[in-house]
């Protein structure tokens, strides 16, 4: 069983190292391209590299500040790295280019109850609820839910 979780790991790492190579020549050849800056940003952000995820988040968002998803990946990264009121700020920002964006307005939630603005979490909590159910998510519904009955608690002992 070893070996094969070895394989699977050295695999992964591979693809890694290869999709890092694909985006770094493609960014060398074209610096402003949304894609690459976008999802490498991304991309980098998964593989715990936040510093540099977020300068080519950035770039991306300076490019094209009107791509609801550049700003909830960028919302992303700097939630990784505590950066709360910027984050807030990204998810805000794509969740008004995108209302049905569920996943900015989850990560907002979180954003909002750990700046200790819980008034203001409950309000997106119910907008996300309703938003999850008709977009038939119903895992991610529970997740909002759990994530809205802990902080709750949290909220109520402070």
């Amino acid at each position: 069983m070893a070996y094969a979780s070895v394989n699977l790991s050295e695999a992964i790492d591979s693809n890694f190292r290869k999709r890092e190579f694909i985006y770094r020549q493609s960014l060398q050849t074209n610096p402003n391209n949304i894609h690459a800056l976008r999802d490498f940003g991304n991309m980098l952000a998964k593989a715990n590299q936040p510093e540099e995820a977020e300068k080519l988040l950035r770039r991306a968002a300076e490019l094209e500040p009107n791509d609801a998803l550049i700003q909830r990946y960028l919302g992303d990264c700097l939630l990784g790295q505590e950066k709360l009121e910027q984050a807030t700020k990204s998810f805000e920002r794509a969740i008004e280019l995108d209302s049905e964006d569920l996943d900015a307005n989850h990560s907002l939630i979180s954003c909002l109850f750990k700046l200790g603005r819980p008034d203001e979490a409950n309000k997106i909590t119910e907008k996300a609820i309703a938003l999850a159910t008709r977009q038939g998510r119903i895992g991610v519904k529970k997740e909002i839910l759990k994530t809205w009955k802990a902080r709750r608690r949290l909220v109520a002992e402070d």
